[in-house]
């Protein structure tokens, strides 16, 4: 069972560092490009993004990357010091808020967002339905929902995360990696449709999530790293792009 009192204990005592990624070029670049590939396919329909509400925000990283591209953002956080942190980290822009509450709790009234943006934080929710269920008060009809979350298909992986929890004290133990199929099912049963899943991210995701000490050689590795997930993305067969480190997954609410 998650814990959300000892995982938010440990996003106020890292929020400094983890705002790195958003810093690094190396990881930054990863980050963003993940980002725009999770949104694409709206602002291709020409769809606005309208308002954004990200919950689990950290850093509020979306409200840098999509600059532009919407009309306001709200981001919340359970941490304080992580939403201290976004606050630093967009100085300047006026659109973008942020909020210290508990995604699966918090009254956002009279916020009616157009689309509700999970960026790797569905896995540190204790109760992910209760989430979703009060996501109900502040999102607009046809709204859109988008997560990006790391995903257990693949063992490997897996075996590097357990690894990780070992040896690294910023990394949480307070987490659930879901199978694609497993967020399928969860958000057909909080009456989402149009729910698409794509895998993504083979070889540019650890540079997403570490922040390299050399970056006049980790920039240009991190780019060569996109690059070829983008090659993979188009070449490989549906049965092996499940090997990915992550899942984007995109639905809607009802108009």
């Amino acid at each position: 069972m998650l814990d959300a009192g000892r995982d938010r204990a440990l996003f106020d005592r890292i929020a400094e560092k983890y705002a790195r990624k958003d810093l690094a070029r190396s990881s930054a670049l990863v980050r963003q490009r993940q980002l725009n590939l999770a949104v694409r396919p709206i602002l291709a329909s020409g769809a606005a993004l309208g308002t954004i509400v990200e919950l689990g925000c950290g850093v509020g990283a979306p409200a840098r990357y999509l600059a532009g591209a919407y009309r306001s953002y709200l981001g919340i956080d359970r941490s304080e010091e992580m939403i201290a942190a976004a606050r630093r980290f967009n100085t300047g822009n006026a659109a973008a808020k942020f909020v210290a509450g508990d995604a699966a709790t918090i009254d956002l009234a009279p916020v009616q967002a157009d689309l509700v943006l999970v960026v790797d934080a569905l896995h540190h929710m204790a109760d992910v339905g209760a989430v979703l269920r009060n996501t109900l008060r502040f999102v607009a009809p046809g709204a859109w929902f988008v997560a990006v979350e790391p995903q257990s298909a693949n063992p490997v992986i897996q075996a590097l995360r357990w690894a990780r929890g070992r040896v690294d004290r910023s990394y949480s133990h307070e987490q659930h990696f879901f199978a694609p199929g497993e967020l399928e099912e969860l958000l057909r049963c909080h009456n989402l449709s149009e729910i698409e899943a794509v895998c993504e991210g083979y070889f540019s995701t650890p540079f997403a999530q570490v922040v390299l000490p050399v970056q006049g050689v980790a920039a240009p590795l991190a780019g060569a790293a996109v690059r070829l997930d983008e090659l993979l993305a188009r070449r490989l067969p549906a049965t092996l792009r499940r090997l990915s480190w992550n899942v984007i997954i995109r639905a809607r609410w009802a108009e």
